[in-house]
């Protein structure tokens, strides 16, 4: 697409208010092109498949995205970089998500009915946990390719809407460049506050609702146990902050105090002094704030002897860690943990589900043979690039198709990516059974309305509140760990809408689910994930 210099100099102040809070830079590549200056990882992850309608999907199912010294031995490209950029640490939730995306797409195109004479597609990148990737990606979908905003190609179907991920600061990125331009955004157990902003995310829509109706919850559960004298760890992302001082200030109010508030990074320096004010408190309840990082694994490899004697108090986006999680399993063991409950779940084996393309390239399962199996992929320059990165000893695997054994020691297929697919089908056949021609043309623009008026789903009911998110039962639960890689999952407590505060406890004095120092390798019974 060419670009008048009219279209740029208009072009340029809608696009680059969100991008620019997040470092990009609108550059002009050449004299009549305005290009959005993205840095490209090595291997991207992208799945695609054709519709007349397209949906976007961006998914971190990656935790963090690094660069790395260039490896001499394996030719990178073009260009004389001495760097170059790969996604780290597999989130399989997240990439079971994206599983799920294109099971709900493929399944609504099997009922015609649904939509008549219409045909759903995806466009789904994994954005690796960065906001400036999820705003590359976003562009690249919108544009087909060409980095422009709307740019229509008569080849490709026209996007829909948007499914975000379970990260606040990619969902912030993109929501803040959907709304400029009225694109329909659903996402998923993102449950900062900020999002709430009917305003200023006037297209967003959450499956679950915001942080604080967990907040009362969790006054309820320091009072039942009369701890009112606990400490806070939070992501250093701003998000965690944030929540932290709000936290903290609510929890005053309520008569609990603070004994310390301590942002997690990888600054040894300042760990030294964390560590220092953690063994002196004498707080016994520790309240874990903001999206899930990899960095409290530094402070309890560090620290084991201090948080072993600690309860931990975790919000639903940092449930993963107990997958992720392999040093010491004492500090975690006996935690609690708030979940949502999701209407229903797929089940783990989907590679084998009906509605999954069987002949699909799948380039987040090249990452688990390599990583989950050590096996080589079919990815030849992948496989030379993590051998002579992380000398991992790569075999040769040619019966290896199921990889469900991966996958199944996990929580089930999550449901909210999925169910989110039939919420915007849904809206998308309310629209145009009302044959409104105006409206069908660039319906882009007006699909949230119809979002906001879904109301039943099969098998399930879906109704949006007035700040567009779906209530949602919350769960509390206790983790309790038989082994290095057993747990028992059990739930405490189940919070109903619309007030979410708890009213009892059940009767918690058996010592199972409390810190002892080790893992209950004496417990001898079978491991029963609920949720």
């Amino acid at each position: 697409m060419k670009c008048s210099p009219v279209f740029c100099v208009f072009f340029l102040p809608i696009i680059i208010i969100p991008i620019t809070s997040y470092g990009e830079v609108l550059t002009r590549r050449s004299a009549s092109a305005c290009r959005l200056d993205r840095t490209k990882p090595k291997f991207e992850y992208e799945y695609y498949q054709k519709g007349d309608v397209m949906i976007g999907g961006l998914f971190s199912a990656h935790l963090l995205s690094e660069f790395h010294p260039k490896v001499k031995e394996v030719k990178i490209g073009s260009g004389g970089s001495k760097h170059f950029y790969l996604c780290n640490d597999i989130d399989l939730e997240e990439y079971k998500s994206i599983l799920a995306m294109i099971v709900g797409v493929n399944q609504i195109n099997q009922f015609p009915e649904f939509l008549p004479n219409i045909t759903l597609g995806y466009h789904i990148f994994n954005t690796c946990n960065d906001p400036k990737k999820t705003l590359g990606y976003a562009v690249k979908i919108l544009s087909v390719g060409k980095e422009a905003p709307n740019y229509y190609c008569k080849g490709r179907g026209e996007v829909a809407a948007f499914i975000g991920d379970s990260s606040f600061h990619t969902n912030q990125a993109l929501a803040q460049l959907l709304s400029l331009h009225r694109y329909t955004q659903v996402t998923y157990r993102v449950v900062d506050t900020p999002l709430s902003d009917g305003k200023m995310y006037p297209t967003l829509f959450r499956m679950t609702p915001d942080d604080r109706v967990r907040y009362a919850a969790i006054f309820k559960l320091l009072h039942h146990f009369g701890w009112n004298y606990v400490g806070i760890l939070s992501s250093d992302d701003g998000s965690g902050d944030k929540e932290s001082q709000e936290l903290s200030k609510l929890m005053s109010q309520h008569g609990i105090c603070t004994s310390y508030i301590i942002s997690l990074t990888r600054n040894i320096d300042q760990y030294i002094d964390k560590m220092r004010t953690i063994m002196k408190s004498t707080a016994e309840v520790v309240i874990v704030c903001g999206p899930y990082t990899e960095k409290f694994f530094w402070l309890g490899y560090n620290l084991p002897f201090a948080l072993r004697k600690i309860k931990l108090i975790f919000p639903p986006s940092w449930s993963k860690i107990i997958h992720l999680y392999k040093d010491d399993v004492s500090v975690i063991n006996c935690s609690f943990v708030f979940s949502w409950s999701p209407k229903f779940n797929l089940g783990n084996n989907i590679h084998t589900h009906s509605m999954f393309p069987k002949r699909m390239y799948d380039p987040m399962l090249e990452d688990i043979w390599i990583f989950y199996y050590y096996c080589f992929s079919p990815n030849l320059l992948k496989n030379d690039v993590v051998k002579k990165l992380f000398k991992y000893p790569l075999k040769h695997c040619p019966n290896l198709t199921d990889v469900s054994n991966v996958l199944s020691g996990y929580t089930p297929i999550p449901s909210y990516a999925y169910m989110a697919v039939y919420i915007l089908a849904k809206a998308l056949h309310d629209m145009y059974m009302k044959k409104n021609k105006s409206e069908q043309n660039g319906f882009q623009h007006i699909l949230h309305k119809y979002v906001r008026n879904v109301r039943f789903l099969p098998r399930v009911e879906i109704l949006f509140n007035q700040k567009k998110e779906i209530p949602t039962v919350l769960n509390l639960q206790s983790w309790l760990f038989l082994d290095s890689s057993r747990f028992l999952s059990t739930t405490i407590s189940t919070l109903q809408g619309p007030d979410f505060v708890p009213k009892s406890f059940p009767n918690m004095s058996d010592p199972r689910f409390w810190k002892t120092g080790k893992v209950r390798n004496d417990l001898m019974f079978s491991v029963y994930i609920v949720g």
